[in-house]
């Protein structure tokens, strides 16, 4: 009797010492992965460029307010939506992202950065080819922002069936991601009527994309 209360003590013993190393070892990658997101923030001395993080979908301005408690200077591009009628009510119009699944950022550029910014809770990868993330020209964001600011995207086109169907293979017309390849997964229907999601090809990966039809044409 007192043999096997020794051992389940002994048991307890080593569990607990486990789950602590456990705990320790979570609390250190914790700590390295705040240390490398410091390396992102403005406040990092050297030229900065910006970057575009493809995030989860529907989840832009959660790591957008992830990366500004971080200090890092974040950007999505917004468009205005209109507001769905229900029950005979208009609901006020909405913003939602240009370019669904993506968070533009700029930073200095350097491996413990990226580490951190990849290790962000809704950060799926850095668009880049391979490992390598690939800064945005600086020339195309900022016309991005005009349009976008301007509302050039706010009404994003129309279901026109012989313009665009599902399963269509389309091509970007304007933005960071101008002539980047996809194919069309869904039309969107009430508030989305005037979007489709877009499996787009980025450097070889797979990224699904909300983006409004005026941004997309058809290829022959």
């Amino acid at each position: 009797m007192r043999t096997m209360m020794m051992k389940r003590l002994e048991t307890g013993f080593a569990d607990a010492e486990a789950a602590l190393r456990r705990m320790q070892k979570t609390a250190n990658l914790r700590s390295i992965e705040a240390s490398f997101l410091t390396m992102a923030n403005r406040h990092q001395p050297g030229e900065r460029r910006w970057y575009a993080l493809v995030v989860q979908n529907g989840h832009e301005k959660d790591v957008a307010e992830r990366l500004d408690k971080a200090d890092i200077h974040s950007w999505i591009p917004m468009r205005i939506k209109k507001g769905r009628r229900i029950r005979g009510r208009k609901r006020p119009p909405i913003e939602a992202p240009v370019i669904g699944g993506f968070v533009f950022v700029e930073v200095v550029p350097g491996a413990a950065c990226f580490a951190g910014l990849r290790g962000l809770k809704g950060v799926i990868w850095i668009v880049g080819a391979g490992e390598t993330p690939m800064p945005i020209r600086m020339k195309e964001l900022e016309r991005f922002k005009d349009l976008a600011k301007g509302g050039a995207f706010d009404k994003g086109g129309s279901h026109d069936p012989d313009a665009l169907r599902a399963g269509d293979k389309v091509t970007v017309v304007d933005g960071p991601f101008g002539t980047f390849d996809g194919r069309i997964e869904a039309l969107g229907s009430g508030a989305m009527k005037d979007a489709a999601l877009v499996l787009l090809d980025v450097f070889g990966r797979p990224c699904p994309s909300w983006m409004p039809l005026a941004l997309i044409k058809r290829l022959d």
